[in-house]
């Protein structure tokens, strides 16, 4: 009814396209710039003529972005069961988007636009051919679940990388239909009435969340140069010490790093073949089983690494003096990671054979010197009082002691994987002899003990707290 045209701009930073009832991105694209026609109650009143005119209202673009990023609305809420869920529907999405038909001079025509504006001379100017580069995926529901990307490498165009936290591995783009659309995938499963395998078809609860599309090079447009990026000195130090300790994992957990790290422990010439020869192989051995093995998924050698040390430690008091300094410095955290930290409890077992070994072989030693250098008489017990921090500070076992205890002290979370394993040490320490239970005793471990029992924030098992009565008992004994 009326030839003026009103405008609005609006800036965007994604475009969000539903996906529930739509087969694919074209059908989403072309609901979003759909138009609308107001007549009727709902005439529009023209700020030119100043009357309620019949006019068509719709979106459409006028500048794309050089990234184009889509989100896929697949969260909804639904009005009946007021609750969230995730439509899990297939949605296809091209791996080469074109955008043309969606601009403001495809969908309401050059001879409706009037003159042209900046914005609009800038659009006729740009490429409307995109590349997909990236896709973030979610696998869940709509209350919780997990995000991971697969993205283009920039340098290699034919190139894919799956990004999962800090796991990342070359990705095969033929496998983005699979991975990335949803719908539903169907498997065998046996019918126990008919006695045979059937069909079972089940919605993907994986598909894609955010869709990356790069704007294509062309030989018209003018290429602008590659902007200049001067990033903070601190964040520039903490990105190449990351990518060094990335370069450095993967060295030292390749197999072929393990194969020789088992060559130079085991294969000493006989040329050289001494006891200072036989302990420094054990110490290497030592530092690569605690240092890298325990934290490789690849863990078939764990077995008979830890075999062999026990044997080498059994012989050499020198690499178990070693062993049982190292875990004992503040600095080296090694009793933190392996009795706190580890998540697995097969490799704390390994740490805990290690270092009771360690104690076996050098209390032969040490055990008539664990008080020094507060008595020489090594049957009486020595109240530590104002000294107690100095008490064992000459013995290796002695030490070791200390730190397990002062870990017990301000370390542990009154967990029960924090605690179990700590408790079952200090248990077969204790069994090895009466000075170990005398040394315990002067370093304040039932004071230790009852204190970590009557913390208010005590949430261990009851199968945890009863070796603290066990331990106490061993002690008195």
């Amino acid at each position: 009814d009326c030839s003026h045209v009103s405008r609005t701009k609006e800036e965007f930073y994604l475009v969000r396209c539903t996906v529930e009832n739509m087969k694919d991105l074209y059908e989403s694209l072309a609901e979003v710039t759909v138009k609308d026609t107001l007549e009727g109650d709902n005439m529009y009143t023209c700020s030119q003529c100043g009357h309620k005119v019949r006019a068509e209202k719709r979106a459409c673009f006028k500048v794309l972005p050089r990234i184009l990023c889509i989100n896929t609305m697949r969260y909804t809420f639904n009005m009946v069961t007021m609750m969230k869920e995730k439509i899990n529907t297939r949605f296809v999405f091209p791996m080469h988007l074109d955008m043309s038909n969606y601009m403001e001079d495809s969908l309401m025509g050059r001879s409706n636009l009037g003159s042209q504006s900046d914005d609009q001379r800038q659009g006729e100017a740009q490429c409307f051919e995109y590349e997909l580069v990236g896709v973030v995926v979610h696998t869940g529901t709509a209350d919780g679940g997990h995000y991971y990307s697969f993205i283009r490498d920039r340098i290699q165009p034919d190139k894919w990388y799956w990004f999962n936290d800090a796991e990342v591995r070359p990705f095969d783009p033929s496998q983005i239909p699979s991975e990335c659309f949803g719908g539903e995938m169907t498997t065998k499963t046996y019918d126990s009435r008919a006695e045979r395998f059937v069909d079972f078809s089940f919605e993907k609860s994986h598909s894609a969340y955010m869709l990356f599309y790069e704007r294509c090079a062309t030989a018209q447009l003018p290429q602008q140069p590659a902007p200049i990026i001067n990033l903070p000195c601190e964040l520039a130090n903490e990105i190449w010490r990351d990518n060094r300790q990335l370069l450095r994992d993967q060295c030292v957990f390749d197999d072929a790093y393990g194969q020789f790290m088992w060559k130079l422990s085991h294969t000493v010439p006989r040329s050289i073949r001494t006891a200072g020869a036989s302990s420094l192989a054990t110490k290497i051995g030592l530092c690569y089983v605690l240092g890298t093995l325990l934290h490789s998924k690849d863990q078939r050698l764990l077995g008979s690494w830890s075999d062999w040390l026990l044997q080498q430690l059994d012989t050499c008091p020198d690499a178990s003096e070693w062993l049982l300094q190292w875990a004992a410095r503040d600095s080296s955290d090694l009793l933190t990671k392996m009795l706190l930290q580890c998540p697995a409890q097969p490799l704390k077992q390994i740490f805990m054979q290690l270092v009771l070994k360690a104690i076996q072989v050098m209390r032969v030693s040490e055990k008539e010197h664990y008080l020094q250098p507060f008595s020489s008489d090594s049957s009486a017990i020595v109240d530590p009082g104002s000294q107690v921090g100095e008490l064992g500070m000459k013995m290796s076992v002695a030490k070791f002691i200390k730190a397990v205890l002062s870990l017990v002290e301000h370390s542990v979370r009154y967990t029960d994987q924090s605690c179990q394993e700590i408790f079952q040490l200090l248990h077969q320490i204790a069994l090895f002899g009466c000075e170990e239970q005398c040394f315990l005793l002067s370093a304040g471990a039932v004071s230790i003990m009852i204190n970590f029992y009557l913390h208010p924030k005590l949430t261990i098992s009851v199968s945890c707290l009863t070796r603290l009565p066990v331990l106490c008992i061993v002690l008195c004994l």
